[in-house]
C-alpha cells in the first residue's frame, strides 16, 4: 500500500503490507508507539517513527519512503511518478533469497558431486579384438587401378592400438601407434607415429616414428606474421575454422592431422574450430595458443619428450622439455633439440624459456621470451612477444633474430611486428606495422608494410572482413587489399580475394577463390545422402578462369557407398570429369553380426545393453524381467534407439572422455522412470561396455502439515512460506518440495525405497513440528502406488527456560 501527500509531494509506504510482501514475519510492528521491533537478519531491530515521517492509517503504519531507505537498510527506495513504480533494494538478504540460495547452493553441490564422480568406467585390458574398417576405393572409373585399404583400433597391453595400412596395391602398414592416455601428468605416451612440434623456423617432417611423452591438444603457434594451427581429429569429415565470428577457411582432412596456415599478419585474434565428423558428431574447439598453455602454477612442472625418426626418410629427431613454475606469475623453461632439416641441415639447439603474466585483471600483460643457442655453431636465435590488455584493446609487439646459420636456410634474418585490435558488438578492428629483413639470393633485402583490417558478422551467418596493406620502405607503392564474403548456415561459403598495385603497374592484380559445399543433403530417408562443392577461380594475369562441381552421393546402410563425380573446366573451356567410388564397412570383432554405423570411427566407444522392467529391484536383468522395446536412450543428447527385443547399440561414442548416458522419459510409460537416473561414463577407446538400464514403477507420496491452536490462520500460513521438506535416501537428499497454501505436500516420481521425509523451518521464530521426520518403504510393484497421510503438525518450540 502506497500513499502520496499531494500538498508535500511525499511518498508514504504501509509497513504492514511491505512487511507481508517480503515475508518478513518475525518483526512486530507496535501501532501505539510507531515502534518495529524484533530479530532480523541476525541483528536486533528497534526502530521508532515520529509525526514528521509516519502517520497511522487503515490500522497500519505509513512511513515517508526516504525514512525507509535510512532507518529500515535500503539500499534504494525510489518512486516513479510517470511510470507508478516503487523500486526497493535492500542492504540485506530477504527470506525468498535464504531460500533459493540455499537451493541453489544444494544443487552446486549435487552438479559438482557428479562431475566428479564417474559411475562406469570403461577398463584398459590386455587385449580386446577391437574394431576393423575396410575400405574400398576407386579414384577414376575409367582406370582398372583400385585401392584396398584397412583401419584396426583395439586394447592392447592395456592402452589404445590404432593401425592403418594397405593391403592392395602393396601390403603395408602405413600408420600406427600404441597410446597411454594421461600417462604422466596429464601427457599422453604414444609409442609409434606421432606429430612432432618443432620451432616453425626449421623445414621438417613433422610426422616422427617413436616416443612421445606429450600433452596432445589442438594449438596455435604466431610466428614471422604466420598463424599455424595444427591438431588432431580422427574420422573428420569437414573442419572449419573461424576468426572471432567469421568463417575464414575449410578443410577436408585427408589424415587424422589437419594444419591451417594464416598469413595475412593478424596477430590479435582468437579462433575456433568446428569439426564435423563422419559419424555425425559436431565439436566446437577453442584453439588453444603454445604460450597460453605454457604458464603454470608456483611449484608446478610439466615435461615433454618426442624421439624418433622421421617416417619418410629416416632422419633421427629428437626434443626434450620442461618448464617449471617459479611463481604464479613466472614460468621458465629448458629444452634441448637434435634434429635434421629437410635440406639434411643438423641443428642442435639449447632452448631457454622466460614466461611472465602479471595476471592483472584490467591490465594483464603476458611477456614470452624464448632464446636458441645453437650449440656447434655457437650463435643465438630468439622470439619475443609481448601481450597487452588495455581494457577492450588489445596490443602485441612480437620480434624474431635468427643467426647466419640459421637464415642461410629459413631466409628470415629478422623480423619485427607491433599491432592494436579491438573487438566489440560483433566487430574486430585491427591496425599494425610489420619491418621484415630476410636474406635470399646472397643479397639482403628489407619490407616495411602497415596494414589495417576490419572483420564484422553483424549480419550472421554472414561475415564480411577486409585487409588492406601498404609497403613503405623505400617509397615502394606497393598496396593490395583482401576482401572476404563467407557465410556458414545451411551451407559453407566463402569467397575471397587479393587485389594489388606495383607502382610502375598500370592496372591492379586480380584474383579470386570462391568456394561452396553444402553437406548431407537427404535424398532417400536415412538412406541415401548427397554432399556438392562448387568451387572457381579467376586471376587476370593470364585471363584465367577456372571452376569446377564435386557431387559426393552416400549410401549407408550395411555398407556405406560414397560416389564422387567432379567436373572442372578449365580456361580454354577444355572439360575433364573424373568419377570415383568409396566402399566402407565397419566390423565389431566382438560381435562380427552386429549391424555398425559405418561411419563410427574405429577409435569410438560402444555402450550395449537392454532396457527393462526391474521387477525385483536387484539392478540385475534375469528371468522375471521384461525388455522394453522401440525405448530411446541419450548419449550426450545423440539418440539410439532399442529394437524390438530391447537390446541397443551406442555406437560412435568418442573414447577417453565422459559422456551422460540416460533414457529419454518420453519414450516410456509416465509411470516408469529409470532407476538410476544420468550415469556418467568414462569411455575408453576402441572398448565396449555392456551396460543395461532398469527401469521401475513410480510412485507418489503425500501428506499435510496440519494447523493447531498454537496458531492463527493468519499466522500459520505465513509461517508455511518458510518451511522447506526434503525427501532423504540413504542420508541424501533425492527431492524436496515446498507446502501449498494449505499445508498439503507431495513427492512425484519416487521409486521403491526407504526414505525419510525431513521438515525445516527456515525462519527465526519457534517453529517446530509434532513429527520432524517420518519413515516410508515404498515397495517394488508393477504398477506404483499413491501413499497419502503422511502427516505433521505445526507446534511452537519450547524454549531452553521452559525446559529447565
Amino acid at each position: 500500500m502506497i500513499k502520496y501527500d499531494i500538498e508535500n509531494e511525499k511518498v508514504y509506504i504501509g509497513l504492514n503490507s511491505l512487511f507481508y510482501f517480503l515475508e518478513i514475519y518475525n518483526l512486530e510492528i507496535d501501532l501505539k508507539n510507531r515502534q518495529v521491533k524484533g530479530n532480523f537478519d541476525d541483528k536486533n531491530i528497534d526502530i521508532k517513527f515520529n509525526d514528521n515521517d509516519s502517520f497511522i492509517m487503515d490500522n497500519s503504519i505509513y512511513i515517508d519512503i526516504n525514512s525507509l531507505k535510512e532507518k529500515l537498510n535500503f539500499k534504494v527506495a525510489d518512486f516513479d511518478f510517470s511510470l507508478l513504480t516503487l523500486t526497493l533494494v535492500p542492504n540485506f538478504s530477504l527470506p525468498y533469497e535464504i531460500r533459493e540460495k540455499s537451493k541453489i547452493e544444494r544443487l552446486r553441490l549435487d552438479e559438482e558431486k557428479l562431475e566428479e564422480e564417474i559411475d562406469v568406467n570403461m577398463t584398459s585390458k590386455i587385449f580386446s579384438p577391437g574394431f576393423l574398417k575396410i575400405n574400398w576405393s576407386k579414384s577414376d572409373l575409367k582406370n582398372s587401378n583400385y585401392n584396398f585399404e584397412y583401419e584396426y583400433g583395439t586394447q592392447f597391453l592395456y592402452g589404445d592400438l590404432y593401425l592403418s595400412g594397405e593391403l592392395y596395391p602393396k601390403n603395408k602398414i602405413v600408420y600406427g601407434n600404441l597410446t597411454y592416455s594421461n600417462f604422466f601428468k596429464n601427457n599422453d605416451l604414444i609409442l609409434g607415429n606421432f606429430s612432432m612440434i618443432t620451432p616453425h623456423f626449421i623445414n621438417l617432417d613433422s610426422e616422427i616414428i617413436g616416443i612421445s611423452l606429450k600433452e596432445e591438444d589442438t594449438y596455435m603457434t604466431r610466428d614471422g606474421g604466420i598463424t599455424t594451427i595444427k591438431g588432431e581429429a580422427e574420422n573428420a569429415q569437414v573442419i572449419e575454422l573461424y576468426r572471432e565470428f567469421t568463417l575464414i577457411d575449410y578443410i577436408y582432412p585427408k589424415s587424422k592431422y589437419f594444419e591451417f596456415k594464416i598469413f595475412d599478419g593478424i596477430l590479435n585474434s582468437d579462433y575456433i574450430l568446428k569439426i564435423y565428423y563422419n559419424d555425425g558428431r559436431i565439436e566446437e574447439k577453442k584453439v588453444f595458443s603454445l604460450t597460453d598453455m605454457d604458464i603454470l602454477e608456483k611449484g608446478k612442472n610439466r615435461t615433454s619428450i618426442q624421439v624418433g625418426k622421421n617416417s619418410n626418410n629416416g632422419n633421427p629427431q629428437g626434443i626434450s622439455h620442461i618448464y617449471y613454475g617459479l611463481t604464479d606469475n613466472l614460468t621458465v623453461g629448458l629444452g634441448a633439440m637434435n634434429l635434421i632439416s629437410s635440406n639434411e641441415k643438423k641443428y642442435r639447439f639449447l632452448e631457454n624459456d622466460i614466461i611472465f603474466n602479471t595476471q592483472h585483471k584490467t591490465f594483464p600483460t603476458l611477456i614470452t621470451y624464448r632464446n636458441f643457442f645453437e650449440t656447434k655453431e655457437k650463435e643465438n636465435s630468439y622470439n619475443l612477444i609481448i601481450d597487452q590488455k588495455l581494457k577492450s584493446y588489445s596490443l602485441k609487439f612480437l620480434q624474431e633474430k635468427y643467426s647466419p646459420f640459421v637464415f642461410n636456410e629459413n631466409k628470415i634474418k629478422e623480423y619485427t611486428s607491433i599491432s592494436l585490435g579491438k573487438s566489440f558488438n560483433k566487430n574486430s578492428f585491427e591496425i599494425g606495422f610489420n619491418d621484415k629483413k630476410y636474406f635470399e639470393d646472397l643479397k639482403d633485402y628489407e619490407s616495411k608494410n602497415i596494414y589495417l583490417s576490419w572483420y564484422t558478422s553483424i549480419f550472421s551467418p554472414l561475415s564480411f572482413s577486409i585487409k588492406m596493406e601498404k609497403d613503405i620502405y623505400r617509397n615502394n607503392n606497393y598496396s593490395v587489399f583482401y576482401p572476404s564474403i563467407s557465410y556458414s548456415g545451411i551451407f559453407s561459403i566463402i569467397l575471397d580475394g587479393e587485389i594489388g598495385k606495383e607502382r610502375e603497374d598500370k592496372y591492379y592484380t586480380q584474383n579470386y577463390n570462391l568456394r561452396l559445399t553444402k553437406r548431407d543433403i537427404e535424398i532417400i530417408k536415412n538412406k541415401l545422402f548427397l554432399d556438392i562443392g562448387i568451387y572457381a577461380r579467376y586471376s587476370n594475369i593470364n585471363e584465367k578462369f577456372r571452376y569446377g562441381i564435386t557431387f559426393n552421393l552416400k549410401l549407408d546402410d550395411y555398407v556405406h557407398l560414397d560416389f564422387t563425380s567432379s567436373t572442372n573446366i578449365n580456361e580454354d573451356r577444355n572439360r575433364n570429369t573424373i568419377n570415383s567410388i568409396k566402399m566402407t564397412k565397419l566390423l565389431n570383432l566382438n560381435s562380427p553380426l552386429d549391424k555398425a554405423d559405418n561411419n563410427s570411427s574405429v577409435s569410438n566407444s560402444w555402450i550395449t545393453g537392454k532396457v527393462y522392467l526391474d521387477k525385483n529391484g536387484n539392478h540385475i536383468f534375469d528371468n522375471n524381467d521384461i525388455p522394453l522395446p522401440n525405448v530411446e536412450i541419450l548419449v550426450d543428447n545423440r539418440s539410439f534407439i532399442i529394437d524390438k527385443n530391447g537390446k541397443y547399440v551406442a555406437n560412435g561414442i568418442s573414447g577417453n572422455k565422459i559422456s551422460t548416458v540416460t533414457v529419454n522419459r518420453k519414450t516410456i510409460d509416465p509411470t516408469y522412470k529409470n532407476t538410476d537416473g544420468p550415469l556418467k561414463i568414462k569411455s575408453k577407446n576402441s572398448s565396449i561396455l555392456h551396460l543395461d538400464i532398469p527401469i521401475q514403477p513410480i510412485s507418489i507420496i503425500s501428506g499435510n502439515i496440519i494447523l493447531t491452536e498454537d496458531f492463527t490462520e493468519k499466522q500459520f500460513i505465513q509461517n508455511l512460506s518458510l518451511i522447506n521438506i526434503l525427501l532423504e535416501k540413504d542420508n541424501e537428499v533425492v527431492a524436496e518440495t515446498d507446502p501449498e497454501f494449505d499445508g498439503m505436500y507431495f513427492f512425484e516420481d519416487v521409486l521403491p525405497g526407504k526414505y525419510t521425509i525431513k521438515f525445516n523451518y527456515l525462519g527465526y521464530e519457534n517453529i517446530d513440528f509434532s513429527s520432524n521426520s517420518i519413515e516410508i518403504e515404498v515397495k517394488n510393484s508393477d504398477e506404483g502406488d499413491y501413499f497419502e497421510g503422511l502427516d505433521t503438525e505445526m507446534i511452537k518450540k519450547e524454549k531452553e527456560e521452559d525446559k529447565n
